[in-house]
């Protein structure tokens, strides 16, 4: 009796070796989880701190509206003063607790914020520049560069009109249909890096036509950072579409599924829905969806995206 006692009596605790045990999984799952939460708290510090950015921005536009310029101030505490009335309660620190920084030169501001690591001029900043924001930080969309490529155009020696465009050159101007109601376009002035141009203004430039998506000063048209939308039915990696707007990109038409700008279609993490009854990897299909893949018919059974009919069990082959 005294024996089975002692028996149990050694078996009550843990051993060593199962405290061990347990010390090595709390260790790994806090490996894991820590770096995870942080990361979550980063994603929705930078998702406030644009935000924030993005309110200046509109506001920068509204004092450019009405002045005809941007503030030509050196810091952020001069730029609040400047938007006040255009603000409320304006911050002028991110959200991780730094300074924002403000420059103006040549009819152009940049608002920068220095991201996660909180250090001006790397990778991870967040920049916004007269109206647009030219780099997303850490977390930004995909099909978006995150430091704004740019795009140029070439000189056109030749005027000619098109469907769906208007090109011009310095002594001859052509117009043609501006969109499918078929307004005529008039005759634009050519675009001039000294002349600011309010929302909405039309302009000639290198052979087309464009409109400006807000006021703009030296803001050359043609290029990602620039608040110019070049009128014509071709996908161009500077003009901003929003959910609806139709492409041509290739030999193919394309819809856009949400708002966009440089994300190319075509592209499994782009925004853009071939228009088609053909299967196509990069389109997001959902329930009910008809599709033609290597000649045969299948039906969706639920949203999905790149999974192959014949091959995914997201489709059901139409008998």
């Amino acid at each position: 009796m005294n024996r089975a006692k002692n028996i149990i009596s050694k078996r009550n605790g843990f051993t060593l070796v199962e405290l061990l045990i347990v010390i090595i999984i709390l260790s790994i799952l806090a490996s894991i989880s820590v770096p995870i939460y942080f990361r979550i708290q980063n994603r929705a510090k930078e998702s406030a701190t644009k935000a924030e950015m993005s309110s200046i921005a509109i506001a920068l536009e509204l004092y450019g509206s009405d002045n005809l310029t941007y503030p030509a101030v050196s810091d952020i505490e001069n730029l609040a003063d400047e938007l006040d009335g255009y603000i409320y309660g304006m911050k002028t620190y991110d959200a991780w607790g730094v300074n924002y920084r403000y420059s103006f030169s040549d009819g152009r501001y940049n608002l920068v914020s220095g991201g996660i690591d909180k250090t001006y001029d790397t990778a991870d900043d967040i920049i916004f520049s007269n109206g647009m924001m030219i780099a997303e930080g850490t977390y930004h969309e995909p099909g978006h560069n995150n430091q704004g490529n740019t795009t140029t155009t070439s000189t056109m020696e030749t005027t000619t009109t098109t469907e769906n465009t208007s090109t011009t050159t310095a002594e001859t101007t052509t117009t043609t249909t501006a969109d499918e109601t078929t307004t005529t376009l008039p005759d634009y002035p050519l675009w001039d890096a000294s002349t600011s141009y309010t929302q909405g203004t039309y302009v000639i430039y290198d052979g087309k036509v464009y409109v400006a998506r807000h006021w703009t000063l030296n803001a050359e048209p043609g290029l990602i950072t620039s608040p110019w939308q070049e009128i014509t039915d071709e996908w161009r990696s500077f003009n901003v579409y929003n959910a609806g707007d139709e492409v041509i990109f290739g030999e193919s038409t394309f819809i856009a599924r949400s708002w966009t700008s440089n994300a190319e279609p075509g592209l499994i993490t782009s925004p853009w829905q071939e228009i088609t009854d053909e299967w196509r990897s990069f389109n997001v299909y959902n329930k009910n969806d008809i599709v033609i893949y290597e000649g045969r018919e299948y039906v969706a059974k639920y949203y999905n995206q790149n999974s192959q009919p014949g091959i995914s069990s997201a489709w059901r082959l139409v008998d």
